[in-house]
């Protein structure tokens, strides 16, 4: 399996940008050669399951619906119930995520359950700059918003074991690429609210950062250089600590024993 002889991705994505900083072989892995994860983390079905209610919910009330926040609560395991069913998570763990996932959104529901949402998952297709050179890169950047407000303002919802800190929203490849998108879809500037419910052992909290309207400058030459980066294939692994939980583990130590990339 060669890294050189696949196709990539017609467009690119906050997710891919965000993965090949992370690790440049996990995201060849994943968005190249299109490998079947190993196992799909824990974290990731919690946070789709979590989406799901938070999503039906708030598509109800913009139908003219009262939807009972319990409700949102079932969606949400029922999401979790499908991919247990699945054979993607023991019972032991089915049980704890159902807890958990109901937990997340029984509490950001009655925290931002009245935030004046106008859209749900709102897509998005806009072109990505060098900003030195001014070049059209060849990949768009494609995506969805989680949240829209009446205001226009982006609501990005996460779910975390621990808090995000003193994290610079500037910093962070997601919502700025969010921001970076709004602009270029409506053609002004704004708000990107990152609302983070973090569960840990003792508690679940509802933390909000915020990256106020066009500050992604930093970003814009960081996507132009992972962009170019794709674009001449350099997939370099990344070792370290998070190696334990890639879904890609034993195929990349395949790849380590059999090929030289």
């Amino acid at each position: 399996m060669g890294l050189a002889v696949l196709d990539l991705p017609h467009n690119t994505s906050a997710s891919q940008l965000q993965g090949y900083a992370r690790c440049p072989r996990a995201f060849w892995f994943r968005w190249v050669a299109r490998l079947q994860p190993e196992r799909r983390p824990l974290p990731l079905l919690l946070g789709s399951a979590v989406h799901g209610g938070v999503g039906w919910y708030f598509e109800q009330r913009l139908a003219g619906r009262l939807p009972d926040i319990e409700e949102a609560v079932q969606i949400a395991r029922a999401d979790v119930a499908a991919d247990a069913n699945g054979g993607n998570v023991s019972l032991t763990e089915w049980d704890e995520l159902e807890a958990d996932a109901g937990r997340l959104v029984r509490h950001y529901l009655e925290q931002a359950g009245d935030a004046a949402v106008s859209s749900v998952e709102q897509a998005f297709d806009v072109p990505l700059f060098d900003p030195e050179t001014g070049e059209t890169l060849p990949r768009r950047l494609r995506g969805y918003f989680d949240l829209r407000t009446e205001n226009g303002a982006v609501i990005e919802l996460k779910t975390a074991a621990r808090g995000w800190g003193e994290i610079d929203p500037s910093r962070h490849l997601q919502l700025a690429s969010y921001s970076f998108a709004a602009e270029q879809a409506g053609g002004r500037s704004v708000a990107i609210e990152a609302h983070v419910l973090v569960k840990t052992r003792r508690e679940v909290r509802l933390d909000r950062y915020e990256l106020k309207p066009g500050q992604y400058g930093w970003w814009r030459q960081s996507a132009a250089d992972i962009e170019r980066a794709i674009q001449a294939r350099v997939f370099p692994p990344a070792p370290g600590f998070a190696c334990s939980g890639c879904e890609y583990r034993q195929a990349c130590d395949r790849m380590g024993r059999t090929e030289r990339p």
